[in-house]
């Protein structure tokens, strides 16, 4: 099954999108093309992690808290050069609440089922 999602009910859902530029796949010259910005595809693909289809005025912190407990628990985020020293980048309470109104076809997950699927994972397949 794909992943559908609807940024349409966040407020300034465009501004979720940055200009494709010059040497990006997708980029043409002649005819501006936008993708959407790097924090806004990591959510998307979150709510299927942590089994919350969307993201709501009431369950946005609960959002987040699945969010910062997986990305902790499984060294499953970005990471960032700082200081030479490489640093972990975790989603913040600010891009979830930034993003009340996405919603997804992503099937959902109980506190508990979450809880299990994130301490099963194998932190060492790669």
């Amino acid at each position: 099954m794909s992943l559908d999602w609807n940024l349409k009910q966040i407020r300034d859902y465009k501004k979720l999108y940055r200009k494709v530029g010059k040497g990006e796949r997708g980029y043409s010259s002649t005819e501006p093309r936008v993708t959407l910005k790097s924090e806004t595809e990591r959510i998307i693909w979150l709510t299927m992690i942590i089994g919350i289809r969307e993201i709501t005025e009431k369950n946005w912190e609960q959002f987040y808290n699945r969010t910062n407990f997986y990305e902790k628990n499984t060294d499953n985020h970005l990471w960032m050069k700082s200081r030479n020293k490489l640093v972990p980048l975790y989603i913040t309470k600010e891009q979830v609440h930034r993003m009340i109104g996405l919603s997804t076809n992503a099937s959902t997950l109980t506190k508990n089922e979450f809880i299990k699927k994130v301490m099963s994972e194998d932190k060492f397949d790669f």
